[in-house]
């Protein structure tokens, strides 16, 4: 017999967290399957968050470390469905789990990585900076231990270590290469939620927008890791060509979307992160910022007044389409495109072009609707049918789905549908737990104000704008200030185990 009490999650996005957290707090069991090696999905690469501009992984960071924590949370990183047998209230998976090559032990000291001599592509800022065969996708991954690229590493596990630096450098010794390179892993459920999210059309495929020919025409997604403070370039806006400030650019909407050649669907969220995207460009010091559109759809709760608010800013907006967009020989890009409202054809050089490229279904979606016995929609996306709660039943009963897996829809709209698919889910539980809190042991001494001071530079965000160190330096001079630090991520999960540890450590009182 199945087990009673567990939901199986596959997809650990916004969606996919939001969903676990919601049916732990309802007393299910949660297995949540990921396939890389952190959780949180596109959300957590991203800078600001529209219409509020709110940091992104602010938010988010928070609801991942709860999802490690949570004792009714099972997390398998590195993982995917394998199969899926049985049917509602009685489904048994099997996962595919690959080794980490490294333990929960792990501090995130970097003494491995200073001494690690390979070095590869970093996907996770789209390429544009490096990482090392061992490594952390993003500082504030969950699981927070760091993980190594078997494929780039010179080792060969278990019985070939010609390298080794990595085992040697390691303090408390938790790299271990005698791991079993991957496992496979059975687990039961009484119901499914596939919360895959989505990937974005490969701009080359465009090619009369020129992508690759010129180092300053980028995606968006490549924009987005230029603006985030823990990107390659710290937040600033420079031209990958030469490094310097661009005086003007350029933002192409619907590249791809609403085309019949590539995606007929509209990408929806598109609009609002290029408005958000022309905001924060003026913001950070670009005087001209053009943005190329078909149609505006600001339609969501605030985003229409930060339209408006990015067109006080100085953003010019166009109506039309480009026809060609080239490098020239001064070193820009000359982009041939029609203003539909001016009924005329423009000739502009820019220095930056930004494309926002469709949303696609994600890669492996095809073989893992095979593997979980569901349908695919004609656009490649999670075949959904109406129902009780809306569009989250899936051709497989007992199997929902949520976000960006059924079609492409914004961050608000994403944590709707996993909370409504949560719901869905519990109603096929036949027992419920809810796991007693850890009691923690009671601080001595309380009415003696023993205060710690944790100051977070969140990259950028906070240091751009405060000088960290000074209010750090200010607040030890503080009655009853016992300790007063600077932290760069404060919300990352390995630095609140650091704060943690020095709460005990300086038997502190207050933070």
């Amino acid at each position: 017999m199945a087990k009673q009490d567990a939901v199986l999650i596959i997809g650990g996005g916004i969606a996919g967290i939001q969903a676990a957290l919601d049916l732990a707090e309802a007393g299910s069991r949660v297995v949540l399957v990921e396939k890389e090696p952190t959780i949180g999905g596109k959300m957590s690469v991203l800078d600001k968050n529209f219409p509020t501009l709110d940091c992104s992984v602010c938010i988010e960071a928070p609801k991942m470390s709860e999802v490690e924590q949570n004792k009714n949370i099972e997390l398998l990183t590195m993982a995917e469905l394998e199969s899926l047998d049985g049917e509602t209230g009685n489904f048994k998976a099997r996962i595919r789990q690959k080794a980490r090559f490294v333990s929960s032990e792990c501090t995130r000291c970097a003494d491995c990585v200073a001494v690690c001599p390979q070095v590869s592509s970093n996907a996770f800022t789209v390429g544009m900076s490096a990482r090392k065969a061992i490594y952390t996708p993003i500082a504030q991954s969950i699981p927070g231990a760091y993980a190594i690229d078997i494929e780039q590493c010179l080792n060969e596990p278990p019985n070939y270590l010609p390298c080794n630096r990595c085992v040697v450098a390691c303090g408390p010794k938790c790299i271990d290469f005698s791991m079993p390179g991957e496992k496979v892993l059975e687990r039961e459920a009484v119901s499914v939620i596939v919360s895959t999210g989505y990937d974005l059309m490969d701009a080359s495929q465009f090619k009369a927008y020129g992508y690759g020919s010129h180092p300053d025409i980028l995606t968006s997604y490549e924009l987005e890791r230029i603006l985030t403070s823990a990107g390659p370039t710290g937040g600033d806006i420079v031209r990958p060509s030469n490094r310097h400030h661009p005086k003007n650019a350029l933002l192409v909407l619907c590249v791809g979307s609403r085309d019949r050649r590539y995606s007929s669907y509209c990408s929806r969220f598109c609009c609002m992160y290029s408005i958000k995207h022309a905001f924060q460009m003026i913001d950070h010091g670009v005087k001209d910022v053009t943005v190329l559109y078909m149609d505006l759809r600001a339609y969501g709760k605030g985003f229409d007044e930060f339209l408006k608010r990015t067109m006080d800013a100085g953003a010019r907006f166009v109506r039309g389409r480009p026809a060609t967009i080239k490098p020239n020989a001064e070193g820009n890009i000359t982009v041939r495109y029609e203003d539909t409202s001016a009924g005329r054809v423009v000739n502009e050089d820019y220095e930056m072009v930004v494309l926002a490229t469709a949303v696609r279904p994600s890669a492996g979606l095809p073989e893992l609707s095979k593997r979980l016995g569901i349908e695919l929609e004609s656009d490649g996306f999670v075949h959904s049918v109406e129902s009780k709660g809306g569009l989250l039943h899936t051709s497989r009963p007992g199997v929902y789905v949520a976000g960006c897996a059924s079609s492409a829809k914004d961050i608000p709209d994403s944590v709707s549908e996993a909370g409504a698919a949560a719901a869905l889910a519990l109603t096929h539980l036949k027992s419920r737990s809810h796991p007693k809190p850890e009691e923690a042991p009671p601080i001595q001494g309380q009415e003696i104000p023993r205060v710690g001071v944790f100051i977070c530079h969140c990259g950028s965000n906070i240091a751009g704008v405060v000088d960290v160190e000074k209010v750090c330096r200010g607040a030890r001079d503080l009655p009853d200030v016992a300790h007063a630090q600077t932290q760069m991520f404060s919300c990352a999960g390995n630095t609140q185990k650091e704060i943690e540890q020095v709460i005990r450590d300086k038997k502190l009182t207050r933070v």
